[in-house]
């Protein structure tokens, strides 16, 4: 008798321990039927008081993590890891690097997988299959192998780790007919590469424990996190992401917005709840372990010799600490672990410049339907942004955006893709009352030919060639310098553009578009040349670095040519750029903003010398 059950002779006390925190064994004990007799509806009296005796998945998980691994490394930061992953449907680990996140994740995962392995399904999810068996995969291995029975249970298991899969079941027993063989096949712990990843790579897959890991999540695209919706609508569901974060505004960030706004946290604050009830746990390295181990000793609280003996040698050390300046952008991603303050990346559209075109625009006159659009271009979607113009009391012109439309493209209706997407367009405008005069579209590669069947269709329409160099015309109503003077290409020029709608106060509504729109836009970082002018991150680049197409944020920059096509113009702003005070500070931040985002961003080893294979148990 234990937990107030009898249990089978030769059940061992590491299996009852998963079976209670399998089946939440304790006062919150739900899943009577279970042990209750054929056609019994209630629990009696006996079953009644015997739940009692079990004390929550929480206890009975960490009963059988100690004696599975009776010789690992405890630390605060794994025991919050434990918590959540015991209590919480869905949660978040940020941090530095270092933090040991997804190392503790992987002990997690592969345990919870023995407590039911016929029957649930992980996915561990990476930006490159390489990457996923060099980290969580490999951390997932390490975790079998360091177990204090691997003999006993090695064998029963199939381990797949190639250039080309990572996957862990349960192997086929003898005796197996072929469809139970494939059923077991069908659960397990499988790695999956973000990049290139669709839906339909998770999507389907459907079983009542399914779980869901992302390391590096931050730079995860949609993709993934709609599969995550669907999945999560299992029966017993769990979804942890891992990163090191980078921006607010990209989908990762906004799932980190905690529910009283961000005022409402910093890089102390050690977990609070999201908008949208998630739990994020922050790891900041100045309150590690070893942090504050070495803050003992340098009080003469513990010896040296007692010091390095404690010191955890894969968590983040004070040495490492010390070689990056304070308030830099590598101090918030390494050491913080905290989104970095705007002040420290160079973003054409930074959150103070989103948040003022979050505004209301109000007409004393009725205004003008527009729209503006970034057609299809590969696997590129079509975007349609819908606004309207008009004067305001003050007599100036003033932009109010209403809505987004996703030009759907069907592939099998024999129709030409182009003529498609204008059609399209034409009968949205329509509906919207858009004359042809108000409509501005990118003409760069097939987009021409969408505008000339618009041109002829439709009416003539407003072309935007983003290439080539940049125009001749100021940027604002009052301000004497050119384009030419400030921008690189004519790229740079159009966003800005809409930079300058933005801070002018004249512009508003960006809340009322899709969602992407400013999660595309808020990351877009720039560059000041040594020649003072200013070039904004390339496209490639930004997929690169951020998993997906800025389609919905370019669309949107189409509106300030629009507007200069017109010759209406915004207020004069102040705008960074060449003779503003702290200018070559300016270029040496934003120079190596980039060089900080390449490093994280293209997967480089983090910090070579410091990232050896020393996880000591």
């Amino acid at each position: 008798m234990m937990y107030g059950i009898s249990w089978a002779r030769g059940k061992t006390i590491f299996g009852i321990e998963l079976w209670c925190y399998k089946n939440n064994w304790g006062p919150d004990f739900k899943r009577w039927h279970l042990l209750m007799p054929e056609g019994q509806k209630s629990p009696d009296k006996k079953l009644l008081e015997s739940r009692f005796k079990g004390k929550g998945p929480y206890h009975h998980f960490k009963m059988a993590f100690q004696i599975a691994w009776p010789k690992f490394f405890w630390h605060d930061w794994f025991e919050m890891e434990m918590s959540a992953w015991c209590k919480e449907k869905q949660w978040t680990a940020i941090g530095h690097t270092r933090a040991s996140k997804t190392y503790g994740v992987a002990y997690l995962i592969w345990l919870d997988f023995m407590a039911s392995p016929m029957d649930t399904l992980t996915t561990i999810a990476s930006m490159s299959l390489e990457r996923l068996r060099s980290t969580m995969g490999r951390d997932i291995l390490e975790a079998i192998a360091n177990m204090a029975f691997v003999s006993q249970i090695i064998e029963t298991f199939e381990i797949v780790n190639s250039t080309n899969e990572f996957r862990i079941s349960l192997r086929p027993q003898p005796g197996m007919n072929m469809a139970e063989a494939k059923r077991i096949k069908s659960f397990g712990i499988i790695g999956v590469a973000i990049k290139g990843m669709s839906t339909t790579q998770i999507q389907g897959r459907h079983t009542a424990r399914r779980r869901m890991i992302g390391d590096e999540t931050a730079g995860f695209p949609d993709a993934y996190f709609i599969a995550e919706k669907n999945a999560s609508s299992a029966e017993d569901f769990k979804g942890v992401h891992l990163a090191n974060p980078n921006e607010k505004t990209t989908k990762f960030g906004m799932s980190c917005e905690p529910e009283g706004g961000w005022n409402t946290v910093d890089e102390n604050t050690l977990y609070y709840r999201s908008k949208v009830g998630r739990l994020i746990l922050h790891f900041n390295g100045l309150k590690s372990f070893n942090m504050k181990l070495y803050a003992d000793y340098i009080q003469k609280k513990i010896t040296k010799e007692e010091y390095e003996t404690k010191e955890a040698k894969f968590l983040i050390r004070q040495d490492f600490i010390a070689e990056i300046e304070v308030g830099t952008l590598e101090y918030y991603l390494y050491v913080l672990g905290w989104f970095p303050t705007d002040g420290l990346v160079n973003r054409v559209y930074p959150d103070n410049v989103l948040d003022m075109a979050k505004i209301d625009i109000l007409y004393d006159f009725k205004p003008n339907p527009l729209a503006v659009c970034d057609p299809a271009y590969e696997a590129d979607d079509c975007i349609l942004h819908i606004g309207e113009y008009g004067k305001q009391r003050d007599g100036r012109i003033g932009i109010q955006m209403k809505k987004t439309y996703k030009v759907p493209i069907e592939m099998k209706t024999g129709e030409v893709k182009e003529f498609q997407i204008a059609r399209r367009i034409m009968k949205i405008c329509i509906e919207e009352k858009v004359l042809p005069s108000n409509f501005a579209i990118d003409c760069t590669g097939n987009g021409r030919a969408v505008a000339a069947i618009l041109d002829n269709e439709w009416g003539p329409v407003h072309r935007i060639e983003w290439g080539g160099s940049p125009s001749e015309r100021p940027m604002s109503a009052s301000d004497s310098k050119i384009a030419k003077d400030l921008y690189c290409y004519f790229v740079d020029e159009l966003a800005f553009r809409l930079r300058y709608w933005m801070m002018s106060g004249r512009m508003g509504g960006l809340q009322n578009l899709n969602p992407k729109t400013i999660q595309q836009l808020g990351p877009r970082q720039y560059i000041i040349r040594p020649d003072g002018r200013t070039r904004i991150e390339d496209k490639k680049t930004y997929k690169k670095r951020l998993g997906e197409s800025p389609d919905y944020g370019d669309a949107l920059k189409c509106l300030g040519e629009l507007m200069a096509i017109k010759g209406i113009f915004p207020d004069a702003i102040d705008v960074e750029g060449p003779g503003d005070q702290g200018f070559e500070e300016s270029i040496k931040r934003a120079v190596k903003a980039n060089e900080v985002y390449e490093e994280e961003y293209g997967h480089e080893e983090e910090y070579n010398s410091y990232c050896e294979d020393e996880y000591i148990l």
